[in-house]
């Protein structure tokens, strides 16, 4: 670091960089106004410095700043004789696996997107009498192959792109990791750019893109400026339609993978969630979990040639969909994607694969991880409900009840009055139209606490599916989630991701205003209905990962 610190004060800067960094941060600058926590939170960091009109005034500094202006500030404060170096060093005696062996207390379970493809914990519903209605502001295009949403807000030059198709997901290899693989190499060459071009396009633009394989599905995401939403598209379809699989890159992703798998290895999160999916989904199910070391042996299985082939047989336009949201031109927009798009040959459609969870005899079952002295607990079993159905969404709800918030029934007793955990979280997973997810309650403790955090949390488990939620609870659910769901869609990237989410399911993008009103339409008997029928303790399965022995 020292060394290139020294190289830009010896070689200089060339222009080009200083336009590429005035790129990215004009984009940043543009995204700060991009809803209302971000608009808080920039305005409160430039209250912090002193100078408030930082914030309105960014992307006008920053034009101003000239090559001479970085070259003096380089020259001034950059000074590595004042660098402050810290080291820290693992006792010759500690093992890798110790060394990152304490997560603190305040280690919060990491929560998905909020969409209304997510259960309620993540995706809350809005009591105001004032209700969204994006349905009355999206436009649906059919642009060649691709189904076009786009929806115009009022945030100026900001536009968030969201897309997938029906095919490249893991669950069409029988490898798994290929799927990820090939969706991750995308962007090291097309048959146009090499890895750097492609690079270059979207940093001198401030551009962010990514693309991710899920379990059907391949999926991206783009954060961008108006002004360079045609390059984006067509760089997406080059990126999707043409990539060559360079050799040397696959190497090197595959040596970070197998960093990765190993240091996942010792995550007791990780490991802990991978064997529960084992005991709800039967092999072969879209939500079941091959064991890390399975997934270390098939990424040093997977060949250059092998991804070509998954690409030239699964990647193509089928159920193709496409959201755009914010400062948009619609149909410049469409006519974009149609010409990025037009010709590409349909491939694989659904799979036929189960679909059904298991709903297995109680069970108990230790993963141990050495060394690890805080214990990843999770609770659960199958449910026989496909997302769509009232039911499921009554399911929910109740969810939400038993360990949905910090002052849910679980969280009050299992962590506030007998401090046994140091979180606690219910959640519905894994479910769509089409496929039976499951339930599952997420705990965090230690091996001295270990016993009494399972009696305790089984003890309210049962009784709530024995004597489902009081009124009182109901009521402040009703309370509690008012005003959540506007606030899930307060970015246009959230928004765009949730349109495109409900879309995929098959419900319509009109369903992100019908969603709150069939949460609120629920009733207390409903919920009740639905935890009776659904929460079965003599079904419960309990995984624990971590060093259980160690007190």
């Amino acid at each position: 670091m020292l060394s290139c610190i020294e190289d830009l004060k010896t070689g200089g800067i060339r222009g080009e960089e200083i336009e590429t960094a005035k790129a990215q941060i004009r984009s940043q600058a543009a995204f700060q106004w991009d809803g209302q926590f971000k608009i808080t939170g920039a305005l409160n960091e430039a209250i912090g410095i002193g100078d408030w009109p930082a914030f309105a005034e960014m992307r006008k500094r920053i034009d101003a700043v000239t090559l001479s202006d970085v070259e003096r500030v380089l020259r001034d404060y950059l000074l590595p004789d004042k660098v402050i170096t810290a080291y820290l060093v693992a006792a010759a005696s500690e093992s890798p696996a110790a060394a990152g062996a304490y997560e603190a207390p305040g280690h919060d379970r990491q929560k998905p997107e909020a969409g209304p493809a997510a259960d309620l914990e993540h995706f809350s519903v809005d009591k105001s009498t004032e209700q969204t209605q994006f349905v009355d502001k999206a436009q649906l295009h059919q642009a060649g192959p691709v189904r076009l949403i786009t929806l115009k807000t009022k945030i100026r030059d900001v536009v968030a792109l969201s897309g997938s198709f029906l095919g490249g997901g893991d669950a069409y290899s029988k490898n798994p990791l290929l799927a990820s693989v090939t969706a991750g190499m995308l962007e090291m060459g097309t048959q146009k750019f090499d890895k750097y071009a492609i690079a270059e396009l979207l940093e001198s633009r401030g551009i962010d893109l990514n693309f991710e394989a899920g379990s059907e599905r391949v999926e991206f995401k783009a954060s961008l400026l108006k002004q360079d939403l045609p390059t984006a598209v067509g760089l997406i379809a080059e990126q999707l339609r043409n990539p060559v699989f360079p050799e040397e890159e696959l190497k090197k992703i595959k040596t970070q993978l197998d960093t990765t798998l190993r240091h996942q290895m010792t995550d007791t999160e990780i490991i802990a969630m991978g064997e529960f999916a084992r005991q709800v989904y039967p092999a072969g199910h879209i939500n079941y979990e091959h064991t890390l070391q399975e997934q270390l042996e098939a990424l040093h299985a997977i060949s250059a040639e092998g991804l070509r082939r998954f690409h030239r047989d699964h990647y193509g336009p089928q159920d193709m969909v496409v959201v755009a949201v914010g400062d948009i031109d619609a149909q410049e927009l469409a006519k974009s994607v149609e010409k990025a798009f037009a010709g590409w040959p349909v491939k694989s459609g659904a799979l036929e694969v189960p679909r059904t969870a298991a709903l297995r005899p109680a069970a108990k079952k230790i993963v141990p991880v050495p060394e690890k002295r805080n214990l990843d607990v999770y609770f659960g079993h199958g449910l026989p409900l496909k997302y769509g159905q009232r039911e499921y969404f009554a399911m929910s709800f109740a969810s939400f009840i038993l360990g949905g918030d910090f002052i849910a029934r679980l969280s009050n007793r299992v962590r506030d009055e007998k401090g046994l955990t140091y979180s606690i979280y219910s959640t519905l997973d894994g479910a769509t139209d089409e496929t039976e997810g499951h339930w599952d309650v997420h705990m965090i403790t230690t091996p001295r606490l270990l016993d009494q955090a399972i009696s305790e949390t089984s003890s309210v488990i049962g009784d709530y599916a024995l004597n489902g939620a009081t009124a009182q609870e109901f009521k402040r659910m009703k309370t509690t989630i008012a005003g959540k769901y506007k606030v899930s869609l307060g970015t246009t990237r959230a928004l765009a991701g949730q349109i495109r989410r409900v879309e995929e399911m098959g419900q319509g993008y009109g369903f992100v205003d019908e969603f709150p009103r069939i949460i609120e339409s629920l009733t207390l008997d409903e919920v009740n209905e639905a935890v009776r029928k659904n929460i079965q303790p003599e079904k419960l399965q309990i995984v624990i990962a971590g060093d259980a022995d160690k007190t």
